[in-house]
């Protein structure tokens, strides 16, 4: 079992031409790879939609009035949410994250932290540069994507797994 690097694919298909050894792609290696596809160049209205969220996380993250300005709304929103309920659970102030094109996990962690964000960063909207954005329907596909690759992730931290067998839980996994 290895991963699907070009060298890896001609030794396999040489060991399976020569020797009959079944060869096998890295299932988690597969996972990551399909996860790429769903948001990657070509994903349509995914990749657009992400190319335009990371241009906004880009904003706050390059400017320290803007990300103040955004910690500030947090606190102010989360004041009326506590006033208006005693058993309201305050959470912390957080700054954006901004993903890591190689690391898609960084990519999910981008887009939950936009989502948690989004009333914030909503009522920041006329402050903000018009290109910058995210249009209704843009936040939809955002919440669609998160959606799409939570399983994902949490499939691959079991496939991750070191001090257990992972090749027996390959079928319920798939299932899921």
């Amino acid at each position: 079992v290895t991963d699907t690097a070009a060298n890896m694919n001609k030794a396999g298909n040489f060991l399976a031409e020569h020797d009959g050894i079944n060869y096998h792609y890295c299932f988690d290696h597969v996972l990551e790879l399909t996860t790429k596809l769903a948001y990657g160049e070509g994903a349509g209205e995914f990749s657009s939609c992400l190319a335009k969220a990371r241009k906004l996380v880009g904003y706050f993250n390059s400017s320290t009035k803007a990300t103040e300005n955004l910690r500030q709304c947090q606190r102010t929103i989360e004041d009326m949410l506590k006033a208006e309920d005693d058993e309201y659970v305050q959470k912390s102030v957080v700054n954006m994250i901004q993903d890591i094109r190689t690391r898609w996990w960084s990519t999910l962690a981008m887009i939950a932290r936009l989502l948690r964000l989004r009333v914030s960063i909503t009522s920041l909207s006329p402050t903000l540069p018009v290109d910058h954005l995210l249009l209704e329907a843009e936040w939809t596909l955002i919440e669609q994507l998160h959606t799409i690759l939570k399983p994902f992730k949490d499939i691959q931290q079991r496939m991750e797994g070191q001090k257990y067998v992972t090749v027996s839980m390959v079928p319920h996994c798939v299932y899921l």
